[in-house]
Order: structure tokens, then sequence, then C-alpha cells
């Protein structure tokens, strides 16, 4: 019976995950960035619990965002699930102001002895990969994304990963 338990958990899981995925390509274009910011919110709430299979399940569910974000071009839904007739939204147009505390969270789950640590790696690398899409281009970069990940990501300090996601603290010249 275990088993059985089990394995409807992880269909159970894997189902609302995909419904997560429906309901943020089903969003109006005009407030993709409210309902983002709202559905980061609340997880990063549940990412703050004692218990760790509530940390482990909020950390899944931003890993299945983040990697949502970083995978498509545009959030343009394969089928119009009601979208509103502004079109795609590309991740230039896409901004949340908890992406400071999700990248902070995302490199403590990183660091930590927990069983989160896996996949908050990923969720770091996705999310990295999303705001290397979504920043402005001006035609002067030098380097790919490749280029930045093949060997950066998994050997990072905390401090190397936050410059790499985020930019050289203001008050630092390289």
């Amino acid at each position: 019976m275990p088993h059985h338990s089990t394995s409807l958990y992880i269909k159970t899981l894997k189902a609302m995950d995909t419904m997560l995925r429906t309901m943020v390509l089903s969003f109006p274009a005009s407030r993709v960035n409210k309902e983002l910011q709202d559905i980061f919110e609340m997880l990063l709430e549940y990412t703050r619990f004692e218990r760790e299979a509530v940390r482990e399940r909020a950390l899944g569910r931003i890993a299945v965002l983040t990697n949502l974000l970083s995978n498509y071009s545009t959030l343009k839904p394969s089928v119009n699930f009601g979208r509103d007739s502004s079109g795609p939204v590309c991740p230039e147009d896409i901004s949340f102001p908890a992406v400071g505390r999700l990248v902070g969270r995302l490199i403590l789950f990183r660091y930590s002895g927990e069983q989160t640590s896996y996949t908050a790696f990923h969720a770091l690398f996705s999310l990295a990969e999303f705001l290397y899409k979504s920043r402005p281009k001006d035609g002067s970069d030098e380097f790919s994304w490749e280029a930045l990940t093949t060997s950066s990501l998994c050997y990072l300090s905390i401090r190397d990963c936050t410059q790499v996601m985020m930019g050289p603290p203001p008050h630092c010249v390289t």
C-alpha cells in the first residue's frame, strides 16, 4: 500500500505542475507580472515553514515556474486559453519584485544540507537563464549563455553565483 500511495502522490504533483504551467500560460498578458509576483510570494512563504516536506514541495513548484520562464522564448500558450489580444509576453516584459528574495532563498537552499539542494540548483540555473534572456540587449555581448554557465554555476561560491545572476555590486569594479 505505501508504494501505491507514493505513486499516487507523485502523479498528483505532476498533474498539479501541469495545471500550474497551464494557469501561467493562460494569464492575460497585461497581468503576467502581477500574477507571477503573487505566486512567487506565496511559494516563498512556504519555503519558510518548519517542516522540510513543505519547503521541498514549495521549492519544487518554484523550480517548475523558473523552468517554464527559462524554456519559453515568449510566454505564449500553445492554445488560446483566454489570453487577451495583446499577444505573447516576451522575457524582457516580465519583471517581478520578488526576484531578489527568490534568488536569495534559492542560494540558501542550494548550499543547505537538505534534500532541496538539487532542486534549488536547477531552479537557480533556470532563473539565471531567464534573467540572462530578459536583460536588455545592446549588441555588445561578448559571451553566450553557454560560455557563462558551462562550468560556472557548478562551482560558484554564493557571492559568485549572485554576481553571475545579478551583476557585480555597484561598489565593485571589474
